[in-house]
């Protein structure tokens, strides 16, 4: 992933580093190598930040199931299973049905 950097020197005469595309990601060096070595950490260490208040505003999970998604080129069907050992005889065919596809649709989707 490529970030834009800008770099300034501040009145002490530190580089000042700043991703403009993430807010508040800044950091600084006393020379350009270093600068831009610690604002690549600092844009780490936002990106994290980020994916972990992204993670904690997900609801929970529903009770045990996998989700199945499968796509072709205009077509993406999400079908829902229970996580069982073995499904009991016909369903997965009446969860094919509740996603509202055939047998034979879900077969095709599967070439």
């Amino acid at each position: 992933m490529i970030f834009h950097v800008v770099l300034e020197k501040d009145e002490d005469g530190w580089i000042v580093a700043e991703c403009p595309s993430l807010p508040g990601c800044v950091s600084q060096g006393k020379t350009e190598p270093e600068a831009l070595e610690n604002i690549k950490e600092a844009i780490t260490a936002w990106l994290w930040a980020e994916d972990q208040k992204a993670f904690s505003s997900l609801p929970p999970p529903v009770a045990s199931q996998a989700v199945l998604v499968m796509s072709k080129p205009n077509i993406r069907v999400n079908l829902s299973i229970p996580q069982h050992k073995e499904l009991a005889p016909g369903t997965l065919r009446a969860l094919i049905r509740n996603a509202g596809m055939t047998v034979e649709e879900f077969l095709e989707l599967r070439k």
